[in-house]
């Protein structure tokens, strides 16, 4: 049984008179019972939520689809498509090379495919929980956020370690390549941030090694962004940190959830959620997105 459903099977009987709830509850064997007294407590207002796990499709990178539609054939490649957002149906257009025009679908049809697209990315995951059920955190916003968003999000973070690497370069030369390569807003919060000393820190970025490339630099932004955003979510309920694995492409994402994994320091964490909170107003300008 899935997580969803076990949370819906206890909202039900949670529903009923207490009389009702004993009988239900009697009913089943003692393992089944002990099971449901550890399932998390549900949310206040459980039915009138979206119980529906099909809207994180839309939120899917089409780098994790790629493998199981290319599986299939030619015609049916055309109708995976078309049951995808149009800007997800482009790009995989493009990666498959089709330049026929998708077909209509009836509403049966695209329910049908969409829901075996979701039951090829839950195999990974089979207890995903839909965006309303996620358990309140203090991040939650981030799983609102588009992958240009979050990749903005991701920047920002990485030009923290950065603004560290700067402040120890002593070659002015270096300096303007780097600065060089750098956005306005994003030179505009180095520069802020020159004073202010973290508490903790990451190994430092081997800027030697950089082949002077705005390309290259924003590649080692983007993993020491990453990393950070990371550590801020470590201990995140898993279908939360699913929901930004899967708004990323496979590469970046499979980093985020390896990094995930690794228990922060104490205290780091504390500090790198309240930096992602503080950067959001730089790439959401209806930050703090709220739950109904």
């Amino acid at each position: 049984m899935s997580a969803l459903s076990r949370l819906t099977c206890r909202a039900f009987v949670e529903s009923q008179s207490a009389e009702h709830q004993k009988r239900l509850l009697a009913s089943l064997s003692m393992k089944q019972r002990a099971s449901f007294e550890h399932l998390p407590s549900v949310p206040s207002g459980f039915f009138n939520k979206n119980l529906s796990t099909d809207p994180l499709l839309d939120r899917v990178h089409v780098s994790w689809l790629k493998p199981y539609i290319q599986s299939k054939s030619t015609t049916e490649h055309l109708f995976y498509l078309a049951c995808l957002k149009p800007e997800q149906a482009a790009g995989l257009q493009q990666f498959l090379q089709i330049s026929k025009k998708l077909p209509s679908l009836s509403a049966q049809g695209k329910n049908f495919l969409r829901k075996d697209l979701l039951s090829y990315l839950e195999k990974e995951d089979p207890h995903l929980l839909p965006t309303d059920l996620i358990p309140h955190s203090s991040l939650l916003p981030l799983t609102q956020l588009n992958i240009s968003q979050l990749l903005q999000l991701i920047d920002l973070l990485g030009l923290r370690d950065l603004s560290h690497e700067m402040g120890l370069i002593i070659d002015k030369k270096k300096l303007l390549e780097i600065e060089s390569c750098l956005k306005p807003q994003e030179l505009k919060l180095v520069r802020g941030w020159a004073n202010k000393k973290e508490h903790f820190a990451f190994p430092r970025i081997e800027i030697n090694r950089w082949d002077g490339q705005a390309a290259s630099l924003r590649r080692i932004l983007q993993q020491r962004g990453i990393n950070r955003l990371a550590k801020a979510c470590y201990d995140e309920h898993p279908s939360f940190l699913w929901v930004i694995s899967h708004t990323l492409d496979t590469s970046r994402g499979m980093l985020f959830s390896k990094l995930c994994g690794v228990s922060p320091s104490a205290g780091v964490q504390e500090a790198l959620r309240k930096q992602v909170l503080e950067l959001m107003v730089h790439i959401s300008p209806s930050y703090p997105i709220r739950r109904s």
